[in-house]
């Protein structure tokens, strides 16, 4: 779903606001084939691997064509309440679920600073929205979800308003402290890796490649690649994929546990959309108390993680309407007298 498609829902409501966006178009390599077969389908066609996962973090670089090393060979989401677009970003409302749209097609969605300044304050408005419980990022079209940094503005990055509380790629150092869903479509490169990292978990089409791909240009990781990446995929894959700058298919990236499910190339966002439904549709307290502890497990010992486990616990538990919940739950299980 690109920006063109959101202000046609009846009865929607529409701003739009238009920034400066000085760009240049990225050349972007063709799409591999994944050699996908019907293997490991569920009844809807998706794949999928039950996968612990960690938060993720983000960066983007551009890059160009590089071979594959290793590599084997969308029905819309419901109606959306609002819009709110730029000329590089959609930010879309569906009920509880709040889907971002990275919109640059003409540079494969790669970042430039009026879209990383956009970004941090889509996650800033996300986080402070009481009524936003899910976030779906994606990217628009179905060539590329992002292909990294912008090369003809990359220097401006690190040093934009919101580089040192945000990333210079607009995520990195933020966490809205509620779930994410990355709906991968294409190329996933670089910095738009990290953008997927930074998400708690993956959905991702068969034509979804993934890759270091900075690494042919010269520059770092630096919106949190290098720690997210060793934490999601372990060590000896981390060191592979930011060694050689190769390129990794949709199914291996299912295998190394980069992606949680492995969805029919245009259904990646309609699937996202599903399980943030689900999600949303959950009591909330217990469930954000959960993810907390699953995200600082990564920087924390086993200890200090069972200790924080415990407090955010407590406090769920004492919480009036779950104490209500139960007790109805309780009354209706007791056989009458």
């Amino acid at each position: 779903m690109s920006a063109a498609d959101v202000g046609s829902g009846k009865g929607e409501q529409v701003v739009r606001v238009t920034v400066n966006d000085h760009c240049r178009s990225n050349e972007v390599a063709p799409e591999q084939g994944t050699g996908a077969d019907d293997r490991g389908r569920d009844r809807r066609g998706h794949r999928f691997r039950h996968q612990p996962h960690l938060q993720g973090w983000t960066t983007a670089w551009s890059f160009s064509a590089t071979p594959a090393l290793n590599c084997p060979a969308n029905p819309a989401p419901p109606s959306n309440d609002s819009v709110r677009s730029t000329m590089t970003l959609a930010v879309e409302h569906f009920g509880h679920v709040t889907q971002l749209t990275l919109d640059r097609q003409e540079a494969a969605n790669a970042v430039n600073v009026e879209m990383a300044l956009g970004i941090a304050e889509a996650i800033d408005a996300f986080a402070a929205d009481d009524n936003a419980r899910v976030l779906v990022v994606t990217g628009a079209g179905e060539r590329s979800f992002c292909a990294g940094g912008d090369l003809a503005r990359l220097l401006e990055l690190p040093g934009h308003a919101e580089a040192d509380r945000a990333g210079p790629l607009g995520f990195a150092r933020l966490d809205p402290g509620k779930p994410t869903i990355a709906a991968v479509n294409g190329h996933c490169f670089g910095g738009g890796m990290e953008l997927a990292l930074w998400c708690d978990f993956r959905i991702v089409a068969e034509n979804a490649q993934f890759g270091a791909l900075n690494r042919q240009w010269g520059v770092t990781l630096i919106d949190g690649g290098t720690q997210r990446l060793p934490r999601i995929v372990g060590y000896g894959n981390a060191m592979w994929m930011v060694n050689t700058g190769c390129r990794v298919s949709a199914e291996r990236a299912l295998q190394m546990g980069l992606a949680q499910e492995l969805v029919p190339t245009g259904q990646a966002v309609s699937r996202a959309h599903e399980i943030a439904q689900e999600i949303a549709d959950q009591p909330q307290p217990a469930l954000l108390a959960d993810r907390s502890g699953v995200a600082a497990s990564a920087e924390r010992s086993l200890q200090s993680g069972i200790d924080f486990e415990a407090i955010a616990g407590r406090a769920v538990m004492s919480d009036p309407d779950v104490v209500e919940s139960l007790t109805e739950y309780n009354r209706r299980q007791t056989p009458p007298a």
